[in-house]
């Protein structure tokens, strides 16, 4: 039975990843244009526009779907998430922040960003962040004897979240009407096309990220028991904590700075995941890499949905995501109440 679920492990993997290279050709397909009857100058230009947008949400979901699930394993919380822990909170501020005072602000906001001023202060201000967080986690420990209670790590996120939000105000209050419009539409989810050169260095961060957290997975689950008990078994605590910590952040600040700000997908992505193999009875090897690849396809969907003509107005990716992850969520509350 155990080589069995390993080998299901194994091939849906590689089933995983089919799936998403259909979702991306499928996603490449659909738009207002249609794409196979234009000339082949036309062509080339839309195809290789949509790729990016493409292949750049991908990278945003699978990015998302991963910290989800390490965060939930990490803190042992089914609703971690950096989101909800306020991580991505911090990136956005900053980068809310830059399209408003800056100097050129709204036009290195609106560039593309990865390698720009905004895309550095996105990715710091998800740093900043964690160093609040973890000055709060401390403070916290303090006043817990041995494992703190998870309602308290969500609390630390809704204090960081409630403080970067009364940032975004302030922002709001002194935006003109062409800088609120702009940075309103990335707050709610805007994936722009990345040009190659940053779309092979998202891929290359996020295969660093997945091996990495692939090969610290048993000692993440280890923490997850408590410190103490990790370190009487070999590991490495604190190295390991900040490591990963250092890691998640980042992948967040890309995804900020090529995707906007994306919710639910880290938290409704890895329950999605985790119920699969419990209904298959796999084991967990490479559950992290699969939930990681079904986000990039429920962001790829989503995107896809932004070019389509459902709507006379173009609605952000944010939305779409929002109106599929709460029915999800709120299905996942009322399942565990109803197996308690």
């Amino acid at each position: 039975m155990k080589s069995y679920s390993q080998k299901s492990d194994t091939v849906l993997l590689f089933f995983s990843f089919f799936a998403l290279v259909c979702v991306i050709g499928a996603s490449v397909s659909f738009g207002t244009l249609n794409l196979f009857n234009q000339d082949a100058e036309l062509f080339d230009k839309v195809l290789n526009l949509r790729l990016q947008r493409a292949l750049t949400a991908a990278f945003a979901g699978a990015a998302l779907a991963l910290c989800g699930s390490v965060l939930q394993r990490l803190l042992n919380n089914s609703l971690a998430d950096a989101h909800v822990l306020g991580f991505s909170s911090g990136g956005a501020a900053f980068g809310a922040v830059l399209a408003v005072i800056g100097a050129n602000g709204l036009e290195d906001f609106l560039s593309s960003t990865l390698f720009s001023l905004s895309g550095f202060w996105m990715i710091f201000g998800c740093f900043v962040s964690l160093a609040v967080f973890a000055l709060l986690w401390i403070l916290l420990k303090k006043r817990f004897v041995g494992h703190l209670p998870g309602h308290k790590v969500i609390l630390l996120g809704m204090i960081l979240n409630t403080f970067f939000a009364s940032v975004l105000m302030i922002v709001f209050s002194i935006a003109n009407p062409n800088q609120l419009y702009r940075v309103q539409q990335w707050l709610l989810g805007n994936v722009r096309p990345m040009i190659w050169n940053e779309l092979i260095f998202l891929c290359v961060a996020w295969i660093a990220a997945a091996a990495f957290f692939q090969k610290q997975k048993k000692n993440l689950m280890l923490i997850s028991f408590g410190h103490d008990y990790a370190r009487a078994r070999g590991v490495a605590v604190g190295r390991v904590l900040i490591a990963s910590l250092l890691g998640l952040c980042f992948l967040v600040g890309l995804t900020l700075a090529a995707a906007g700000s994306l919710g639910f997908v880290g938290l409704i992505v890895p329950h999605l995941t985790s119920i699969f193999y419990q209904k298959a009875n796999l084991r967990k090897k490479y559950d992290w890499i699969v939930s990681s690849i079904l986000g990039a396809m429920f962001v790829v969907f989503a995107d896809t949905m932004t070019r389509t003509e459902l709507f006379d107005i173009h609605l952000p990716v944010g939305v779409y995501l929002a109106s599929l992850g709460a029915p999800v969520l709120t299905y996942f509350i009322l399942r565990r109440g109803h197996e308690q």
